[in-house]
């Protein structure tokens, strides 16, 4: 059997989908694993988790000492380590948030395969760049850093990741090599767009999480800009706001001090069925973080059929074509995004990145470009 590991299935996010069409795969090759994670919510997690063979610590417990979280977590993962069958030869764990487990599995002879979607926030590279330690933290954190480079890098099978630039990362910081799995995109399963932008509105959409790196206070100016032209402009934004409510609290903040009350809506985490709603209803989908590792929402928003904007340092180019399927932008110029949203008054333009982008998506499946070389680097074999 295989341990397949998660931190939390209290949210939905693109490490959460991930897990969830790996399973799936597994399930399809009839291959017995069990899924574990320390928190478990089946009303905030994606539908299909209700279907998994999931054990859940269901914690609950919050600590604002950093001290006592540590001391937690490190009871938590010891008790996710005890969940794992004596055996399971084989572990996979997918993001942060269990360096005691790799270090334990590779103790008791078992083979670790680590995904690696954002390096962990120690070594504040990435979406982690905007974490300020104190000067303790910064000791505490060094010392870290010296144990996943030589201590919990070392007891890994392999290293799996989304984006070569954490391919590079995981290479510069913990001295070994990483294998680039992209990950896949799903079906789009609502209505694709009513229109373009025939009738003048000018219905945005953006998606993620709120956390800083998500860069919102740059497309709230955006709608200022786009408005002070003259332009009819909305802007819907999905995302939990739970994770980091001081970020989320300071959008909410800014949305009134710029007046845009009735122009930007924060919908914070929302059902599957709102999810489509709010894309069929929109005309472009804009992704501007700042150093996000992937974008999972870029291609939900193209297979969707809307022209999106995305940002220059957003693992997703990688992968993408300037100006065939999507418009690649500076993350903080705000007169570029604004010209690029401007320029999807082009019918022409627009409908090329729409059909182009709907198209290229089709063919990035989550079996064939990640679960499919998963499976086979672990060297698992179907029932």
């Amino acid at each position: 059997m295989v341990s397949v590991l998660v931190n939390e299935l209290d949210v939905m996010g693109g490490t959460h989908k991930q897990v969830l069409r790996f399973c799936q795969y597994l399930d399809g090759k009839d291959v017995e694993y069990k899924l574990l994670t320390k928190r478990l919510d089946y009303e905030k997690a994606y539908p299909g988790f209700r279907e998994l063979n999931i054990d859940s610590l269901n914690n609950k417990a919050q600590y604002s000492n950093s001290i006592l979280r540590l001391l937690l977590d490190l009871y938590l993962q010891f008790r996710i380590f005890m969940k794992i069958s004596r055996s399971d030869k084989i572990v996979n764990v997918h993001d942060n948030g269990f360096p005691l487990v790799i270090f334990l599995c590779r103790i008791f002879g078992k083979k670790v395969y680590w995904q690696i979607n954002d390096l962990p926030g120690v070594f504040k590279v990435g979406n982690a760049k905007h974490i300020k330690f104190s000067s303790m933290k910064r000791i505490y954190t060094f010392f870290i850093r010296q144990l996943y480079r030589f201590c919990i890098a070392s007891c890994v099978s392999k290293i799996t990741v989304n984006v070569s630039k954490n391919k590079v990362r995981v290479a510069q910081l913990m001295g070994v090599d990483a294998e680039v799995y992209y990950c896949g995109v799903d079906e789009w399963s609502g209505e694709k767009f009513k229109s373009n932008m025939d009738d003048g509105v000018i219905r945005l959409l953006s998606s993620g999480v709120f956390f800083p790196y998500r860069n919102y206070e740059t497309q709230l100016e955006v709608v200022k800009v786009l408005a002070e032209k003259g332009y009819k402009v909305t802007l819907n934004i999905i995302g939990s706001t739970a994770l980091d409510p001081e970020y989320a609290s300071k959008i909410l903040r800014l949305i009134k001090e710029k007046s845009l009350e009735d122009k930007v809506f924060v919908h914070g985490q929302v059902d599957h069925q709102t999810y489509l709603k709010l894309h069929s209803a929109s005309n472009v989908f804009i992704f501007v973080n700042v150093d996000q590792s992937w974008g999972l929402s870029i291609f939900e928003a193209m297979s969707a059929g809307l022209p999106v904007i995305v940002s220059d340092s957003v693992g997703a180019v990688e992968i993408l074509h300037d100006g065939d399927d999507s418009i690649v932008v500076n993350p903080k110029d705000i007169t570029a995004i604004v010209a690029a949203i401007e320029r999807l008054a082009d019918k022409d333009l627009y409908k090329k990145l729409s059909v182009n982008g709907a198209s290229y998506v089709g063919e990035l499946t989550w079996d064939d470009i990640y679960s499919r070389k998963l499976f086979d680097l672990m060297g698992l074999k179907s029932v």
